[in-house]
């Protein structure tokens, strides 16, 4: 809606983002930091524009749109450390409070947020009101177990996710692939900096939607 709804684009911290206001929001209600999904690898924050108006639409709050860093040029924890601190930013810059702050997001975008809040926590940075996540990425090994159970069954009727892509996009994302797909690491997908997982879940996290 290019009439009732508009979009801000700034960088923070040498991230490109983008503010999206639909008519009668303001920053004061409270600002939701929305993270798209891609394997860590593909599609951008443009993707986010629709679900971020209905969402100020509902809410009367600022959603902020991340473009965070894809690998294989950037792989993990890079995105982590831009999320901390865009959320610093909006905390201490804009002046929000955190129990104003929300997050959401999916698949590795849902990944990125336990990442961040495992991060964050680590920090002793307080956390935000709370996060929603849809499907969120939390084991980039992907195959481990996949010789039975739901898995096994879907491999080859899931078009997306099936068959070798999500894999490729795992190692690339933790620096084991590069853009040809030649292994040049040998990272551990398992470390919990790269597969929430396998974090800590005990140590005060926000609640989870």
């Amino acid at each position: 809606d290019t009439v009732n709804c508009k979009c801000i684009r700034e960088r923070i911290t040498g991230v490109e983002c983008e503010w999206v206001q639909y008519k009668g929001s303001d920053i004061r209600n409270g600002v939701i930091i929305n993270l798209h999904g891609g394997g860590y690898t593909l599609s951008t924050h443009i993707k986010l524009y629709a679900q971020s108006e209905l969402l100020s639409k509902i809410t009367g709050m600022a959603v902020l749109c991340v473009n965070y860093a894809k690998s294989p040029e950037y792989p993990l924890p890079k995105c982590v450390d831009e999320l901390v601190q865009i959320y610093q930013y909006v905390k201490d810059v804009k002046r929000v409070d955190c129990s104003n702050i929300f997050l959401c997001g999916g698949s590795a975008g849902g990944g990125l947020i336990l990442l961040f809040l495992q991060k964050i926590a680590t920090m002793n940075i307080t956390q935000p009101c709370a996060v929603w996540m849809d499907a969120p990425w939390t084991d980039l090994s992907f195959f481990n177990g996949a010789t039975k159970g739901s898995k096994k069954r879907n491999m080859d009727l899931d078009k997306v996710c099936g068959g070798g892509w999500l894999y490729e996009c795992g190692q690339m994302a933790v620096g084991n692939l590069d853009a040809d797909r030649k292994k040049i690491n040998n990272f551990d997908v398992k470390d919990a900096k790269f597969s929430p997982l396998y974090g800590e879940f005990d140590g005060g996290l926000c609640p989870m939607y």
